[in-house]
């Protein structure tokens, strides 16, 4: 009985050492984001590991920065997936919310490189 569960340990070994960590995959499920430099450090830890991102669910607000980061070929967006974006901001006195539109103007091109999206101008509004 012993023999069967190391043999069965060593074949599991065996099989574990094989996957590289470019076979290895970050999944984003329901992620609403949080502060900018700890996601920039996160993705660009992963750009370097050259794992897959598999956007599958919610990825919000500092969660998108993987869109500028990561390698497109290394970015698969399933069906379930939304993104959401707004505008960018600083904490402001008593901790309200101030939005920061120098910030904003320098985002939204990059997002519309990125995606080849061409829809909104700068201010996020219909291109007319």
């Amino acid at each position: 009985m012993v023999m069967k569960y190391l043999t069965a340990l060593q074949t599991a070994v065996v099989l574990l050492a094989g996957i590289g960590a470019s076979d290895a995959a970050v999944r984003i499920v329901e992620d609403v984001g949080g502060r900018i430099g700890t996601y920039v450090d996160k993705y660009q830890g992963v750009r370097s590991s050259g794992e897959m991102v598999i956007i599958d669910g919610f990825c919000a607000s500092a969660c998108t920065i993987v869109l500028g980061t990561v390698p497109n070929e290394k970015i698969c967006v399933t069906s379930r997936a939304r993104l959401g974006f707004h505008a960018a901001w600083e904490s402001g006195s008593h901790g309200r919310k101030i939005t920061n539109p120098k910030q904003r103007r320098r985002c939204i091109p990059c997002i519309r490189l990125r995606s080849g999206a061409g829809s909104t101008n700068a201010e996020g509004s219909p291109r007319t």
